[in-house]
């Protein structure tokens, strides 16, 4: 058995693309960016499951024959071009009520999906962020040295936006057992970035080495 690695984004659209715009012509970042930025830096020896979450009634995810080609963009776009490197990548698009229209529920949704389904390690990303280089193997190396091993936070350097904080994460399955959700359930809008940089102190926390490039302002953010 490979370890596993979750991928948990979210992803919502503020307009509908046109009728014939989908995938990687409708210029959402997470078919630009995030899903080429992942097939380059995907690694051997690691199994990936990409939870891809959006909310119910999404003028673009939220429609069955958007998501029957949404699937089949990603059987030929990531997982058969994986396959031929000899890497397993599976994916699962997540409908979730999204009745406060606000972050934190739908990422604790995901994240306890993965969770439950028994990936070793859970990565929280945005779905316009691209992968700058190789991070599994170095995101689990960081966190199996923490003491006790796998206990604590990794995150990748971003040199977008605060970088006083984590604004990506990566963690054991260790840390629901923990806290029961991904992040406090108080946290609907803010402070989720904050929390997760904080609650394990400075020893278990860890930075880099490897980067993100964080798109912010990108359609579909």
């Amino acid at each position: 058995e490979q370890t596993v690695v979750a991928i948990g984004v979210s992803s919502t659209t503020r307009r509908k693309p046109d009728a014939d715009q989908t995938c990687k012509s409708s210029g959402l970042s997470l078919f630009t960016l995030l899903l080429p930025s992942f097939v380059r830096t995907a690694e051997t020896g690691i199994e990936y499951w990409l939870y891809v979450s959006f909310d119910a009634g999404d003028a673009f995810y939220d429609d069955e024959g958007t998501l029957v080609e949404l699937r089949a963009y990603m059987r030929r776009t990531v997982v058969d071009p994986l396959r031929q490197r000899g890497i397993t990548a599976r994916f699962v698009f997540l409908r979730y009520h999204n009745n406060v229209r606000k972050p934190g529920p739908v990422f604790n949704f995901m994240m306890g999906a993965a969770f439950r389904d028994g990936a070793d390690y859970l990565y929280r990303i945005n779905d316009d962020t691209e992968f700058v280089d190789p991070w599994a193997k170095v995101a689990i190396a960081a966190l199996r040295g923490h003491a006790p091993p796998n206990s604590g936070v990794v995150g990748p350097i971003c040199r977008q936006g605060n970088q006083n904080i984590l604004t990506h994460d990566f963690v054991h399955r260790t840390h629901m057992r923990i806290f029961r959700s991904y992040y406090p359930v108080v946290f609907m809008d803010w402070w989720m970035d904050d929390w997760i940089s904080l609650v394990y102190s400075d020893a278990r926390t860890s930075h880099g080495p490897f980067e993100v490039i964080h798109h912010t302002g990108t359609q579909g953010q």
